[in-house]
């Protein structure tokens, strides 16, 4: 007989692996690389920190530099099925995130400018680099939401 394990086992079974990235329980990683707006054509750098709750889920926060240039508040979570098994390929470890991200000056909005903010985020152990493909919504002077990717490096245990 096959049993497949709950979320709440598997999610105790990934606590306890070693992926370079999330480890620790509750701990912090920051992830550092370059995030490319393909909507307008535009690259700049990024800084996400990670910090992993008791529950399973995520708290982000990041930086965003050149047209984003703001921050970003997220929470996330592992994605799953119906059945509440994680949809992630073995080695990896996938996180959706929603939130927002402040924009000011530094990228031509008025500062305290707020937007939606939507990551799906793959981390791969093996590799030690993160893929991320983002969504923020409208903006002042824009009649287009915004979409990107990231290419991001783990910090090394």
């Amino acid at each position: 007989m096959t049993r497949f394990l709950s979320l709440v086992h598997l999610s105790a079974l990934l606590a306890l692996m070693p992926f370079p990235a999330l480890a620790q329980a509750q701990g912090t990683r920051s992830l550092t690389g370059l995030a490319h707006n393909v909507t307008v054509g535009v690259k700049g750098g990024v800084t996400l920190n990670l910090i992993r709750q008791p529950d399973a889920t995520y708290s982000l926060t990041g930086i965003f530099n050149g047209n984003l240039a703001g921050d970003v508040t997220a929470t996330g979570r592992a994605p799953t099925f119906d059945d509440g098994t994680i949809a992630c390929a073995e080695g990896h470890e996938c996180l959706l995130f929603d939130g927002q991200i402040a924009l000011d000056s530094r990228a031509g909005f008025a500062n305290g400018t707020v937007t939606m903010f939507v990551l799906s985020l793959d981390m791969d152990a093996e590799t030690s680099i993160a893929t991320g493909v983002y969504h923020i919504g409208l903006l002042p002077g824009f009649a287009f939401e915004q979409y990107g990717i990231l290419s991001l490096s783990l910090p090394i245990s």
